[in-house]
């Protein structure tokens, strides 16, 4: 009995799920990618999605999120990550159907003009 405790919490200590992969996104410096849809587009269609890691910036571009449920983009800082776009109301759309899940943290979403 005794041993088979010890397998057991010998077992349950490396059981542990791994943190999920982390790409990161820089205009400048070291990174995987340039754009944030550049590495969106590279994330395979199933399976576990790395973390998006979004060093600070100001990004003017256009995200599509589809297909890509359970996407986390996570921004190296509050104040230090923008992502901006200037686009009309009209051409701006938001499907729920591919949109699945998908979170954003300690980043800026702005619309300029």
């Amino acid at each position: 009995m005794r041993s088979y405790f010890f397998f057991l919490l010998l077992f349950t200590r490396f059981a542990h799920a791994a943190p999920p992969r982390q790409i990161t996104v820089a205009q400048a410096g070291k990174a995987d990618f340039r754009t944030i849809q550049a590495a969106i587009n590279s994330l395979p269609a199933k399976g576990p999605l790395p973390v998006v890691f979004l060093k600070n910036g100001t990004y003017r571009e256009r995200v599509t999120i589809d297909g890509h449920p359970g996407l986390v983009l996570r921004g190296q800082s509050e104040a230090g990550v923008v992502l901006t776009i200037s686009q009309a109301n009209a051409a701006f759309r938001c499907d729920p159907a591919n949109a699945g899940r998908w979170d954003v943290a300690t980043l800026n979403l702005r619309n300029s003009p």
